[in-house]
């Protein structure tokens, strides 16, 4: 019993019971007992003070206290531990633990920054799980600035040196950021496939933290696979998890994916207190860059319950905040979504070009497959029916060196609906809309079905 033999050392005086603490912490924190750990920890940097030990429990304890979404109180503790560092190993490990709370506060530059000055020291060291551990930091700061390439190199690089390392965990958790890094570039069914096979190792291995981490986006990528009420299971799972074990940023990403597969679904029936819950996370983390989420969210709730004047208002909130906080996480796809629900031709035109300008300079996957989805929305609702055929040969491009159900489907629908449009009454059209119909229905894309009702009750009609 480690934490019995830890009290014990502590009432006898020992010197090693500040070590004690430090493996007694470690192995209440591998239960999820974080809040028992912390005070483990504590009690060990007490009697350690002025000793070794100190820096090694008081990076534990930033560690925990990350783990736990205390963002400012993580960082806190960390540089303590660099003030107590003895040699340039323990200022890299502490620039580490620094960079990783910078990220969650959306910090992006200044963690990057850091990790620059640590990476000469764990190379000329050989530190090859911290380099694991420093590169997989790396990739996962790219991301949310749509760097991809660059966030493809660190995840890269984060495997490997987790293979050398022959750490099993740091692997899993490289699995992970390579999901992350296919994703980025819109390459969804690989995406899915590194996702489920980083949670299948993880659920082999024990590691439940980096499970929960990952186990919204093998649902969300699975939505984009067209199987939304697995997707919507697995998400509403992945929260839950999170919230158990207390990885408030998991909990928040996957709270954010179950509300908007529920919106795709057609039913926002459990979204408002997940709602809520999401912008309490956001709050405590302080995580700036998921703000503009929030925004969106309350459009699509009143947009699903018919309020559409709250629903362009609530989107647009969300687009303003995003351009003060995080342009390149989820802007494009956020402003083609208002562009496809507003009824003003100028802010149409004016947010499909703000979106295409971002694209051009570079962006992640999803924000490429939302976009072109919604531009041809919002071409179909103004009549341009040539714009319906150039956003859906866009997507068509971007898809085609790894094609995608979600995105099959709408090219399929734009282009019928884009037919049908220019007058096209003829069987085969109408047999399209028919299939593409069906093909909605089945997987539970109720958001795509109003245009398609539509033009097939046109075809109804007497006349045409």
């Amino acid at each position: 019993d480690l934490v019995l033999r830890a009290q014990h050392l502590d009432r006898a005086d020992d010197r090693g019971a500040p070590k004690a603490y430090l493996e007694a912490g470690q192995g209440q924190a591998s239960l999820y007992h974080y809040e028992r750990a912390l005070r483990l920890v504590e009690r060990g940097r007490k009697l350690a003070e002025g000793t070794a030990d100190e820096f090694a429990l008081t990076a534990l304890h930033g560690e925990f206290l990350h783990d736990v979404g205390m963002v400012a109180e993580s960082m806190a503790a960390h540089r303590r531990a660099l003030e107590l560092a003895a040699d340039d190993i323990d200022r890299c490990k502490a620039w580490l633990g620094i960079a990783a709370g910078l990220r969650l506060s959306n910090d992006y530059n200044d963690a990057l920054d850091l990790l620059e000055q640590a990476e000469p020291i764990a190379v000329q060291h050989d530190l090859t799980l911290d380099l694991a551990r420093l590169y997989h930091l790396q990739g996962n700061l790219h991301f949310p600035l749509g760097n991809v390439d660059a966030c493809g190199a660190a995840h890269e690089k984060a495997l490997k040196f987790a293979r050398q390392a022959g750490s099993a965990e740091a692997e899993a958790r490289s699995l992970g950021g390579m999901a992350d890094a296919t994703y980025a570039r819109g390459h969804m069914v690989s995406a899915h496939r590194y996702f489920s096979d980083c949670v299948a190792l993880c659920q082999q291995q024990g590691f439940g933290r980096i499970e929960v981490a990952n186990l919204a986006m093998v649902g969300w990528t699975a939505s984009l696979l067209n199987q939304l009420h697995s997707a919507l299971d697995t998400t509403l799972a992945a929260a839950a998890l999170s919230k158990k074990v207390g990885d408030r940023r998991a909990e928040l990403n996957s709270t954010s994916c179950a509300i908007i597969i529920m919106y795709e679904l057609g039913d926002m029936s459990r979204a408002p207190p997940l709602m809520e819950r999401f912008s309490e996370l956001i709050e405590h983390l302080g995580a700036r860059a998921w703000e503009p989420t929030i925004g969106w969210h309350l459009a699509m709730l009143h947009e699903t319950e018919g309020r559409h004047r709250q629903a362009i208002d609530e989107m647009e909130r969300g687009i303003a905040i995003a351009r003060e906080v995080s342009l390149g996480f989820q802007a494009p796809h956020m402003l083609g979504h208002f562009a496809a629900i507003t009824d003003d031709p100028g802010a149409r035109k004016d947010a499909l070009n703000e979106a295409e300008a971002m694209l051009r300079t570079g962006s992640l996957g999803h924000n490429f497959l939302g976009y072109y989805r919604y531009a041809m929305d919002a071409c179909l609702r103004s009549g341009d029916w040539d714009e319906v055929e150039r956003y859906a040969a866009a997507l068509e491009d971007f898809t085609r060196p790894e094609p995608l159900p979600s995105s099959d489907f709408f090219i399929a629908r734009g282009r019928a609906l884009a037919a049908f449009g220019r007058g096209q009454r003829d069987a085969a059209t109408t047999e399209a809309l028919q299939r593409l119909r069906e093909e909605a229905t089945r997987v539970g894309l109720v958001t795509a079905l109003p245009p398609l009702d539509e033009a097939l009750a046109a075809t109804e009609q007497p006349n045409g």
